[in-house]
């Protein structure tokens, strides 16, 4: 495929997800995967003369599961929006892994939060730890969604184009107008450093990658490590999966429940038949004696 042909196909692909997403991050992991993929073949080869074959080998060459699956479902996202509804239907989807996902503590976050020395970057950390925001949310995040006077944060529009309410507390309305006498910003809460355009997702990742450096945590945590750190500590306040997955912006409950498996207390709940013979075997020697 010519240069031309290759961004002639990643273009509809892009008009679809503008259309069926209203994401920019997928919009953008779809459009960079694609190109890679398309840059592999030259001239000599059209969207129909790739074989499935060449596709599996293609996708055997991508590194972590994760990657793999973008890949995978742009590649066959192309193909549908173009018109070849059947292909790759040969081809399965990377098996999941079940991995606990790594969440960020109360008392890492307030390790994290005493060496942070720049409120901008104090406000965006208690956003994710506090409300439980995307890094997406973040960085789309306005002035006119924060309504303190029902101590409410709007997320207009956040993944899979859902609006949703979620509550602002008195000590993150309290940074965010600190952090407003400051920065003053106009439209974006958070802006970046050319003037108006908005605080890249990016830019948060390294925010959380050094202060996790700083506060000596030796623990890889993401922007998205805060946000399961919100939800564990909703349900060790004894909130509801469904009140937790309400919050979050979850689609099904089951989404949810892998937090259930994460909760030290339910675990330290469970009855460990070794200490019940063991109580069983010390009542009965007291009674000897």
């Amino acid at each position: 495929m010519t240069t031309e042909e290759i961004q002639k196909a990643i273009k509809k692909v892009s008009d679809y997800c503008d259309q069926k997403f209203g994401e920019t991050n997928t919009k953008h992991t779809y459009c960079s995967a694609l190109n890679m993929f398309l840059s592999k073949f030259n001239s000599a080869y059209t969207l129909k003369d790739i074989s499935d074959e060449k596709i599996l080998e293609y996708l055997l060459t991508i590194p972590g599961r994760s990657n793999r699956c973008n890949h995978h479902s742009a590649i066959k996202l192309m193909y549908k929006v173009h018109g070849f509804k059947n292909k790759m239907r040969f081809i399965p989807y990377p098996d999941k892994e079940d991995k606990l996902p790594i969440h960020v503590n109360k008392d890492e976050f307030m390790r994290m939060f005493i060496v942070c020395e720049n409120m901008k970057h104090k406000a965006i950390i208690c956003l994710m730890f506090d409300a439980g925001l995307r890094v997406s949310e973040v960085c789309n995040l306005k002035i006119t969604d924060i309504d303190s006077s029902n101590m409410i944060l709007n997320i207009i529009q956040g993944k899979g184009r859902k609006d949703r309410k979620v509550k602002l507390t008195n000590p993150l309305l309290f940074i965010l107008r600190e952090y407003f006498k400051i920065y003053r910003p106009l439209i974006y809460i958070f802006n970046g450093q050319s003037g108006n355009a908005q605080y890249s997702v990016r830019s948060c990742q390294e925010v959380i990658k050094q202060l996790t450096k700083k506060a000596e945590i030796n623990k890889h945590f993401t922007p998205h490590s805060c946000r399961h750190g919100f939800a564990m500590s909703l349900l060790e306040n004894g909130s509801t999966l469904s009140e937790i997955g309400n919050q979050m912006g979850h689609n099904s409950e089951e989404t949810t429940k892998i937090y259930a498996r994460m909760n030290n207390k339910i675990i330290q709940k469970i009855q460990s038949p070794l200490e019940q013979i063991m109580e069983a075997m010390n009542s009965k020697l007291l009674i000897k004696k």
